[in-house]
């Protein structure tokens, strides 16, 4: 991993990746990758499964890159979004973006990417993911850890580890954050035991593939507004199961509005 930091005190840094012999990277956002992201988050193929679904303007995605995310850099913290390069070609593309930003837990990162369809099923998120998870995680919290206040920026603390959330219906996105090492939660953050949603799932009998998964994301909505209204299940987090059987905690984002899976890693 490749870090500068200007007379300034802008910070630019840059993780090549290898993705089954192709040479990618993961480069700091500046300025000139507006126009990019702009069409990223225009996209609502792109938009389908991140954060609330929809599709953001052109002056959304500048005013986000204006006031959020390009003075993190400029300021010296780590925390802002990477475009991911496809550098094989003379003149090397975006092809994606990944951000490892703050969250609402003390000490923890909040990740989140998104791929250009046409890239889809090639590996650049798992790859993505994985050199944030063990490059950038690892060196952001040790830079917190030797006392540099631009790392301590989650909340006010050193980088304890990663938080993200994935789609019930995007299965892909699980096995993304399953390969960076990241963990379905079974408890919250402090180890508080989460109530469990006990869910009939007979209606879903002989789906397959996006139909099954989409129908359960529907599924358990319904079946948790039936066992609120009995008054159970009214944690904002819970367990339940999916149909292939496993435990998933899961819950439903106020700042999403919609079923979302819970993950997280501690550093070590």
């Amino acid at each position: 991993m490749e870090v500068t930091i200007s007379d300034s005190g802008q910070l630019s840094m840059t993780i090549p990746l290898l993705i089954r012999g192709k040479r990618f990277a993961l480069k700091s956002c500046t300025i000139t990758d507006g126009p990019f992201l702009e069409g990223l988050f225009a996209d609502p193929v792109s938009m389908k499964t991140f954060a609330d679904g929809n599709v953001r303007t052109p002056a959304e995605t500048q005013k986000r890159i204006a006031d959020v995310w390009l003075p993190r850099f400029e300021h010296g913290q780590p925390h802002g979004p990477f475009i991911i390069w496809n550098e094989e070609t003379e003149q090397p593309y975006p092809v994606g973006f990944i951000v490892a930003g703050t969250s609402e837990y003390p000490g923890f990162s909040e990740l989140a990417y998104i791929i250009s369809p046409a890239y889809w099923g090639q590996g650049i998120a798992s790859s993505a993911t994985q050199a944030i998870v063990t490059l950038w995680g690892q060196y952001v919290r040790q830079k917190g850890l030797e006392g540099d206040e631009r790392c301590t920026v989650f909340l006010g603390q050193v980088l304890r580890g990663f938080v993200a959330t994935a789609s019930p219906s995007n299965p892909g996105s699980w096995r993304v954050l399953e390969k960076a090492g990241l963990e379905k939660m079974t408890t919250t953050l402090n180890g508080k035991a989460l109530p469990t949603l006990e869910i009939e799932q007979t209606s879903l009998m002989g789906l397959r593939g996006d139909t099954l998964w989409q129908a359960y994301e529907e599924h358990v909505l319904s079946q948790l507004a039936l066992a609120r209204d009995r008054g159970a299940c009214k944690e904002d987090m819970f367990v339940t199961s999916t149909p292939d059987g496993h435990k998933v905690s899961m819950q439903v984002s106020e700042r999403f509005g919609r079923l979302k899976l819970c993950y997280r890693k501690l550093l070590e």
